[in-house]
């Protein structure tokens, strides 16, 4: 499987594995399989994975009812969230069962802050360099807000009703997580009406 990944790449050999897997009914076989693609992430880095793609089969291994698939499925999540740091967490944690996000978490934990973002790659798809760095860009694209922040929310922020300040900015910050925290330059004006929001006088909404 590694020699397929270097010939081809492990955005192609993934999902090809992945619903081969659904024949095997051998836990074992399964967190092998789940193994080798923890193992992948490690050494081709997460950049050359459809990170989203394979995040959500992690989350769907942590359903199974065998220990050792469970596990390696946990250490793909925690893999990724080394090499990409915590733009991802609240999709890696979203849907899951409250024992399971509280493990996941335990996990993250164990890392310190200084390693985050930092990968080890060994191998590259042929032609291509071994990733010295997780390119987030590549991962999870900037988003254009802008065209989101329209006039009404903008009005909203300096409503003299401070309730109508607050949900305009829980709207923002709704905007901004759908994004997953990564946004273009052009906003719509939302952080410089923001800005104005940092001396309000009502302390809800500071």
């Amino acid at each position: 499987l590694t020699t397929c990944s270097e010939a081809n790449g492990l955005k192609f050999l993934f999902p090809i594995c992945k619903e081969k897997l659904k024949k095997v009914r051998n836990p074992k076989a399964i967190a092998a399989y789940i193994g080798w693609v923890l193992t992948s992430i490690q050494e081709f880095g997460a950049g050359a994975t459809d990170v989203q793609v394979v995040i959500a089969y992690a989350k769907e291994w942590l359903g199974h009812m065998h220990k050792d698939v469970r596990a390696n499925a946990t250490n793909i999540l925690v893999e990724i969230y080394k090499q990409t740091g915590k733009v991802l967490v609240d999709k890696m944690i979203e849907g899951l069962k409250s024992s399971q996000v509280a493990e996941i978490r335990k996990q993250f934990e164990k890392i310190p802050e200084s390693e985050l973002g930092k990968i080890d790659a060994t191998r590259a798809v042929k032609g291509q360099k071994v990733s010295k760095e997780v390119k987030m860009d590549d991962i999870v694209p900037r988003v254009d807000i802008s065209g989101q922040v329209h006039d009404g929310i903008l009005s909203k922020l300096g409503d003299k009703k401070w309730q109508l300040r607050k949900e305009a900015m829980e709207e923002i910050e709704s905007i901004v997580k759908g994004a997953n925290c990564r946004i273009k330059g052009k906003d719509g004006g939302a952080f410089s009406a923001l800005k104005l929001r940092l001396s309000d006088k009502n302390k809800n909404l500071i």
